[in-house]
């Protein structure tokens, strides 16, 4: 099926479409398009049988053949693989789908810092600091930027609020649920901004 080649990343983790094109053709050796997309589906299976749903997320660590590669240029060890799609389709009826991709994704890298030991003394053989990604569902999934951008941000928000306040949010109540369901009701406006930037 031809119509599965070029779009976002997927459940069944096929690593060609748009962004993941790029990132491909960066990673793999060349001449081996498909490494990529066969270390990432590899690596899930054992995870998780080759399935990864859409909102949730992985930290997978590449080969020490694909990151000796990229020493000199992106320095890149390690893939954080959030799908936000079962397969290459419209999602922008999944309101909240971006939120809870980021929140996901938050949660997979600080994990697998906190598993690196960077939180315990400062250094580790891995942690990741820094993240290159796409805007999650605005090209095939139709969700407009606007909404990716102020869900990503709050999604941002509010994992960076869990950490600072951490007996707040492991004991959560409705007045705090009421709150955080308004503002994530508030990212679902898609209209422009006026000339104002609201």
């Amino acid at each position: 099926m031809s119509w599965f080649k070029r779009h976002e990343i997927n459940c069944f983790i096929i690593v060609d479409g748009a962004f993941d094109d790029a990132v491909s053709k960066l990673l793999s050796p060349p001449g081996d398009y498909l490494a990529l997309t066969r270390f990432v589906q590899s690596a899930l299976y054992q995870r998780s049988r080759g399935f990864l749903a859409p909102g949730s997320a992985a930290v997978l660590r590449l080969p020490e053949s694909i990151i000796d590669g990229q020493k000199e240029t992106t320095g890149c060890s390690h893939l954080v693989i959030c799908p936000t799609m079962h397969w290459p389709q419209d999602v922008s009826w999944d309101r909240y789908v971006v939120y809870n991709t980021v929140w996901a994704m938050l949660s997979a890298l600080d994990r697998h810092n906190v598993d690196e030991g960077i939180d315990s003394d400062r250094r580790s053989r891995s942690p990741i600091r820094s993240l290159l990604m796409p805007g999650l569902g605005t090209g095939t999934g139709n969700l407009p930027y606007r909404r990716f951008a102020s869900q990503f941000a709050l999604a941002v928000k509010h994992f960076d609020e869990a950490v600072r306040n951490p007996s707040e949010w492991s004991s959560i109540g409705w007045e705090k649920i009421s709150k955080i369901i308004d503002a994530m009701e508030r990212t679902l406006d898609d209209s422009p901004p006026d000339a104002d930037g609201h």
